[in-house]
């Protein structure tokens, strides 16, 4: 009956030691497929990861070209800022001078209209002056004028009356003239004979 035991312990311990043995294998079999499948999502993992370098050194490469394209935007902004505020400071100056240049524009206008106004009335007054002048003359020409008409229609009775005088001069000299003549012939004829 001892025996019996022991070999039925056995039997027991060999058939644990056996259906461990097959858990033993089963486990190890579903061990090297999760290994397996382990060793698989490690290769994909590392292609994954080898691929998000990449995109990460692309990234921080363009990322350090965006960093000097805005280093270089702050400084051109910079540069952008200066010169508007050189430009604002200018047209301020320039709006100071546009404004001393029109207050002495206003001033010498002011001033040339006066002395136009001024000049204006002088002329005014020298042309009065000269117009008055040239009527006296006019007028003491007309009356000259009128002394010289009178003194022409003078001078013209007398030159009619010396033609006239002239032209009895003239018939007479020739009336004188052929009885001169008259007297030749005859002491022409008389010496003759």
């Amino acid at each position: 009956e001892k025996l019996q035991c022991t070999l039925f312990d056995r039997e027991a311990r060999l058939e644990k030691a056996l259906n461990l043995k097959d858990e033993i294998n089963t486990a190890n079999s579903t061990l090297r497929d999760q290994v397996s499948d382990l060793k698989r999502e490690s290769e994909r993992l590392r292609v994954d990861n080898e691929q998000l370098q990449q995109v990460y050194n692309d990234l921080l490469a363009r990322y350090e070209v965006l960093s000097t394209e805005y280093e270089d935007l702050q400084k051109s902004s910079l540069m952008h800022e200066n010169e508007l505020s050189k430009l604002k400071r200018s047209l301020e100056g320039s709006e100071q001078d546009r404004l001393r240049l029109s207050e002495q524009l206003d001033s010498v206008s002011k001033r040339a209209s006066e002395e136009m106004r001024s000049r204006i009335e002088l002329l005014k007054a020298e042309f009065v002056k000269r117009l008055s002048s040239c009527k006296e003359t006019i007028s003491s020409q007309q009356t000259n004028i009128g002394e010289l008409e009178s003194k022409a229609e003078l001078s013209d009775q007398k030159i009619s009356c010396l033609e006239m005088d002239l032209s009895k001069r003239d018939e007479e000299n020739l009336n004188f003239q052929r009885r001169i003549n008259q007297y030749e012939k005859a002491a022409s004829l008389e010496l003759k004979r």
